[in-house]
């Protein structure tokens, strides 16, 4: 009795040809201002990532636009590896950069990441890029954190 819905749906799974081999395309935040409390910085942002295998978000800072939008190397950035909350609408969210030697951030809301940097300091060009975890089915060695595009760059305050 059973084996004649089990074979329907064995069909119905090995038959299957609707699924994609591109990689997901994912957003980059858009950085809209920066203010400062002296040694720490808030950043206002926009993002819309609603992947769940959104795996957090890189800062890149740099001495000009350029080097801050194109790093020698994405893995040099300086990692928020969980986000508070995953975004899911296009409204405004922060991100706190904090000196190792400050008491407390700038307060921004709501709060996706807080970076941890002496790096940052006024003059310096920041930009950010979103990361993906990007499973290969059948082999561990391929599983890895896709970056997207960079943001925008803002002048830190």
């Amino acid at each position: 009795m059973y084996l004649m819905y089990f074979f329907p749906i064995l069909f119905l799974i090995f038959s299957c040809t609707n699924y994609s081999t591109s990689k997901t395309k994912i957003v980059a935040p858009i950085l809209i201002s920066a203010n400062s409390n002296v040694t720490d910085y808030g950043i206002k942002l926009r993002v819309t990532n609603q992947e769940l295998l959104l795996a957090g978000y890189n800062l890149y800072i740099g001495s000009t636009e350029n080097e801050a939008r194109n790093p020698a190397d994405l893995t040099s950035g300086i990692n928020c590896p969980t986000p508070a909350i995953i975004p899911n609408t296009p409204t405004e969210f922060a991100f706190a950069i904090r000196t190792t030697t400050s008491v407390t951030a700038p307060v921004v809301s709501p709060l996706l990441c807080t970076f941890t940097t002496d790096l940052a300091t006024k003059g310096k060009f920041i930009s950010v890029r979103s990361l993906l975890l990007s499973i290969q089915p059948g082999s561990q060695s391929r599983n890895r954190l896709n970056p997207s595009l960079p943001s925008n760059t803002l002048i830190l305050p």
